[in-house]
């Protein structure tokens, strides 16, 4: 059974019965880019050209289910739109596919959350997952999993990349993996992989005035990368060495590298966009409807403004799809307020003997101070009444010194609880720990705010 709180949240921007009419609105807009233009670079993709376009991606890792909650949304939306469903894998990205988060309980019996490995070795430090080859899948370490669930998903998981080892990288291995394990929710009818924009005229276009006339593009860039702070995206910098170009080279097992516009242009096809690139051109020719989670809601902001004001090119229109679920991994929510209350006892109960129970002392301890601050400052009579209340003070803690043990372990047992709560309260879990009837929750919730079926 479903435990009735693991799908906490789905957010759907705008109404999920509005996409469709965004989709239509995209298909037959006049004027921007034309017709063939769009249906070129999707023939040199091999994307669909028979029908409108959503476009999803992500990069080559083990989805958690608020990143599933995309995919969800666009098969949604394709079925009361008639459009095809298209995944982007982001494979010019450098996160390693085989780092995996899990939750387990640790030697003091404590909730934490370890990063288990799907291969021996890590890929290394900044070689995207597209250059990086494919990998012998093992079992993580998972003593402590505090789930069947979890176990078995990995399983799932290593069986999933086993079976795709022959692919020619470890991203197109981990893809080809996490859609064998979705295929029951959801299945796309093309994919797409960023290292793959070379094949198309438009990318070799776009580079080829990027290197050749790069202030203008990379002014519009930087302004609309000011203007949305929120975003996160660094300016592209300008040195004595050219303008930084939105461009990563690649090469096969190595670290991707900045280009600039001062160094020679080499093969296109050792080239890939970077993202704000990417999505820009899909959105100009590659699909009717972007869907994006929350990062890139925020950073595709930028893409409008920039092809905008560079190109002068509207995009097609994006919507926003994500969801909040969570482990049944127990626990109570315990907050920073909680902590900081149970600390402050424990540190006021040390110095206020009516916390202890010692009213009288507490009123002497008043008194004390009172005329402690009748005195006149340094005077030996204040020194010694002041010794004297600490005396006082000190002989409350010796005799309450078990009270005040149980305090200070009451203050470290709600910070142990409150991390404790912050790890169950997780919603990045890998989607294979989840039970599946939990991810055809998500997938029927969200199928509901697109309304009817025609």
């Amino acid at each position: 059974m479903t435990p009735p709180e693991a799908v906490q949240a789905v957010t759907i921007e705008p109404d999920g019965t509005r996409w469709p009419l965004l989709i239509h609105a995209a298909r037959s807009r006049s004027g921007g880019v034309a017709d063939d233009a769009r249906l070129g670079f999707r023939r040199e993709l091999g994307l669909p050209t028979d029908r409108p376009i959503i476009m999803v991606g992500h990069q080559a890792q083990w989805w958690h289910p608020g990143i599933v909650a995309k995919y969800c949304a666009a098969v949604s939306a394709a079925r009361r739109s008639g459009a095809a469903v298209v995944w982007l894998w982001v494979d010019q990205d450098d996160e390693d596919p085989a780092a995996v988060l899990v939750p387990v309980r640790d030697a003091a019996g404590r909730l934490a959350a370890r990063t288990g490995r799907l291969s021996s070795a890590p890929i290394a430090v900044g070689v995207p997952s597209g250059s990086a080859p494919p990998f012998s899948p093992v079992q993580p370490d998972l003593a402590g999993a505090v789930r069947p669930r979890i176990r078995s998903g990995f399983e799932s998981a290593v069986a999933a990349l086993s079976a795709s080892a022959a692919e020619r990288s470890a991203a197109r291995q981990t893809a080809a993996a996490v859609q064998r394990l979705l295929s029951g929710l959801v299945q796309p009818d093309a994919v797409l992989f960023a290292t793959e924009f070379h094949r198309s005229a438009a990318f070799r276009a776009a580079v080829e005035r990027l290197t050749s006339d790069p202030g203008p593009a990379i002014s519009a860039y930087n302004a609309a990368a000011h203007r949305h702070p929120e975003a996160g995206l660094a300016p592209l910098a300008s040195s004595a060495k050219g303008i930084e170009l939105p461009l990563w080279r690649l090469a096969p097992g190595a670290p991707r590298r900045r280009v600039s516009s001062a160094e020679p242009a080499g093969e296109v096809s050792d080239l890939a966009p970077r993202a704000i690139l990417m999505t820009a051109l899909l959105r100009q020719l590659g699909c009717e409807l972007f869907v994006h989670g929350r990062g890139g809601w925020a950073y595709d902001a930028v893409a409008e403004e920039w092809f905008r004001d560079w190109l002068g090119e509207p995009l097609s229109p994006m919507a926003l799809a994500t969801a909040d679920v969570v482990l049944p991994l127990g626990g109570r929510p315990v907050g920073p307020a909680e902590v900081a209350a149970a600390r402050w006892r424990a540190h006021a109960a040390a110095h206020n003997p009516a916390m202890l129970g010692r009213q009288s002392d507490a009123a002497e301890k008043s008194a004390l101070v009172a005329k402690i601050a009748a005195l006149p400052r340094r005077s030996p009579e204040r020194r010694a009444l002041y010794s004297d209340m600490h005396r006082r003070i000190a002989g409350a803690r010796h005799m309450h010194s078990e009270e005040l043990t149980r305090l200070r372990a009451a203050a470290d047992d709600a910070a142990v609880r409150a991390a404790e709560w912050r790890t169950a309260s997780r919603r990045d879990w890998p989607f294979f720990c989840y039970e599946p009837e939990v991810l055809a929750e998500l997938a029927a919730r969200i199928d509901r705010r697109f309304g009817s079926r025609s």
